[in-house]
């Protein structure tokens, strides 16, 4: 069988191909010889940080204030957001087990705690003129006792406590 390249127009000058020559195109992709499983941790490394990203910068909270809950393994985050919303989170051995929300504060309120002890109760309050925010540890239970957003008696999974209960 015989294969002819097929007519240019009379006027075109470009060359007729010879026949029976075949001519792939020229490819100058430079490709990396990567094996299948290669390629399939790279693309779940690439997912996984976009995926952290993406939870990461939907956060837009900022650490105000932090504080370590007296013969416990709890520490105490005050945090506010974009829209000026005071939360916190209640960390055991540094994780994030409990979020809490307080709301709004006043422009003058003070960023940083005062620490109360009566017994075993610790407070924790952060103040302003018109509005206070508070959490309230009991730390022989390790629950929340209550805070300023009306949450009570909460327990704090994996907390230990260092102080035997008061009867």
């Amino acid at each position: 069988m015989i294969c002819l390249a097929p007519r240019a127009p009379g006027d075109s000058v470009r060359p007729r191909r010879s026949s029976g020559v075949v001519v792939r195109p020229l490819n100058f992709t430079v490709r990396r010889h990567v094996s299948a499983s290669a390629r399939t941790v790279v693309l779940a490394s690439a997912w996984a940080l976009l995926a952290t990203l993406s939870f990461t910068s939907c956060s837009l909270e900022r650490q105000i204030d932090r504080a370590a809950v007296p013969d416990t393994n709890l520490t105490i985050v005050l945090t506010e957001d974009e829209k000026q919303m005071a939360r916190y989170q209640v960390l055991v051995d540094g994780s994030v087990v409990d979020r809490g929300f307080f709301g709004p504060h006043d422009a003058d309120w003070s960023p940083h705690h005062v620490a109360t002890v009566e017994g075993n109760l610790i407070t924790f309050t952060w103040r302003g003129s018109l509005i206070t925010q508070f959490v309230q540890f009991n730390v022989a239970t390790c629950q929340i006792v209550r805070d300023s957003s009306e949450r009570t008696a909460l327990k704090i999974p994996g907390c230990k406590s260092l102080v035997r209960r008061v009867a």
